[in-house]
């Protein structure tokens, strides 16, 4: 599942078959698992300029997510949950026509992730915006997905969580 996010995002390249995407598509993705040297000596701020943002027209997002007062703060430094959502605040400030969130609730408490996809579903829709998630939280896909598709090697099977509930494949699966 990684794999086919990072091939959509042109991280890496298909050992086989092809993906179209429209020319100028813009996309935001959050990795499933951003690895940084401990002792690398970055701060919040830092990587939000490297990333061509700055805290003036990035505020609204920062403040969102809860990261006002972690800007000064060296990226070693923050929770798993203070990272995952540094990088979602790069991911959605470039107003992506695709946003690619690849487990993007790891680290969060329920309490968060329950958060997390209220705001990806308000961000989608105000700015029109398709969303891709890769999660193993199937309670909460199933709830929050216009569309889902269940991989195993394969496509098991896909389609509205109402049409996956009936699917007998979908029931072997998952109960």
């Amino acid at each position: 599942k990684s794999t086919i996010a990072k091939i959509i995002c042109n991280i890496i390249k298909p050992t086989v078959g092809k993906i179209n995407k429209k020319k100028d598509l813009k996309i935001g993705y959050v990795p499933q698992q951003f690895v940084g040297d401990r002792f690398m000596p970055m701060d919040v701020k830092y990587f939000f300029e490297i990333n061509d943002l700055t805290l003036e027209n990035s505020a609204p997002l920062i403040e969102h997510f809860k990261l006002t007062k972690k800007t000064g703060y060296k990226i070693s430094k923050l929770s798993g949950g203070e990272l995952q959502r540094m990088l979602l605040v790069c991911a959605f400030a470039s107003y992506p026509d695709l946003l690619v969130l690849d487990e993007p609730t790891q680290y969060l408490d329920l309490d968060g992730q329950i958060e997390l996809y209220r705001i990806i579903e308000e961000y989608a829709k105000q700015h029109k915006t398709a969303v891709l998630i890769i999660s193993h939280d199937l309670h909460i896909v199933m709830k929050s997905s216009d569309h889902v598709i269940c991989l195993n090697h394969h496509i098991c099977c896909e389609g509205s969580a109402a049409d996956l509930q009936a699917n007998s494949d979908f029931n072997k699966l998952f109960g």
